[in-house]
């Protein structure tokens, strides 16, 4: 009897801690739900007319979020607000909170744009720029043509497929320089002609011709070559007389770079080599090319490439 009356007395007990926790349990209130907080966490692949953009919603403000996605707009002054006029991109209800992805289409080339992410619960919307006081900016890309203003000068030529450091995805080409170095300079004003090893003709070609010529005529020796070179638009130091075939191109396209043809027989040098006594030129009121005695006086017009 004894022992079962231990086991009573235990029964009693358990039952006496199970009751005073279940009276005990935490009956304080949920926390009241406040606007979420949301950053911009990645802005990537940005095109002509597109972005892939990223937000992180680092607190849920204690409620489900319901929408989150990305306002953006032209006005890159004003602070992006819930009531701004923007366009928006909503990703749609979050389980959670972290990370979300976007992207945006139908943008305008060349155009700078303010980005905010937010999110949306119970108790209102959360924006980036509510925390960072600022939006995030990114412009997008505008692809460069045929005499737009660039790099210390106006692109004359974009490389095309098969052209030497053609990419389909980065733009390269030759930029020609806003006006000529010279209308009277000659090839060298050397005593003694001298080869100078700058027979090349083809595309690129041009930078290792003048290096090559003013090897063989050091200063204080002018060529067109040491003309070229010392030309500095837009502090560039890379500037150069063309090559055969990148004298081509600029006559190719000289109205949409602002060739000034005047005279009408203007007749520019080229740094390729062609023997011992000449040189190629190109005169741009017709276009033929010739090989030019290298101490008559031409026209010079300094090329780079980007």
């Amino acid at each position: 009897m004894s022992r079962l009356f231990k086991f009573q007395n235990i029964f009693k007990l358990l039952i006496s801690i199970l009751f005073l926790y279940s009276c005990n349990k935490d009956e304080s209130p949920a926390p009241t739900p406040v606007k979420p907080k949301v950053v911009i966490s990645f802005v990537d692949s940005v095109t002509e007319t597109s972005v892939i953009i990223g937000g992180y919603i680092s607190d849920t403000g204690y409620a489900p979020i319901l929408d989150a996605g990305f306002y953006y707009t032209t006005d890159t002054t004003s602070l992006i607000t819930s009531t701004n006029t923007t366009s928006k991109i909503s990703i749609g209800p979050l389980r959670y909170g972290g990370g979300f992805s976007a992207k945006i289409t139908g943008l305008t080339k060349g155009t700078s744009y303010s980005i905010a992410s937010y999110a949306k619960n119970s108790s209102g919307v959360g924006l980036s720029s509510d925390s960072l006081k600022s939006d995030y900016k990114f412009t997008t890309k505008k692809l460069l043509a045929i005499g737009d203003t660039y790099g210390g000068g106006k692109v004359a030529y974009l490389m095309q497929p098969g052209d030497t450091t053609y990419n389909a995805n980065v733009q390269h080409g030759l930029i020609v320089s806003l006006a000529d170095q010279a209308d009277n300079a000659k090839w060298t004003n050397a005593s003694a002609i001298v080869s100078c090893n700058s027979g090349s003709v083809g595309l690129l070609k041009g930078s290792a011709n003048t290096d090559s010529i003013i090897k063989y005529n050091p200063s204080p020796i002018t060529t067109a070559a040491s003309i070229a070179r010392a030309h500095r638009g837009g502090n560039y130091a890379d500037w150069y007389l063309p090559s055969k075939n990148e004298l081509e191109k600029l006559y190719i396209n000289r109205f949409a770079i602002g060739f000034n043809i005047n005279p009408l027989n203007s007749t520019y040098w080229s740094s390729s080599e062609n023997g011992l006594n000449d040189a190629w030129g190109q005169r741009f009121s017709v276009g033929n090319q010739g090989s030019i005695y290298k101490f008559n006086t031409l026209y010079v017009r300094a090329i780079r490439a980007f």
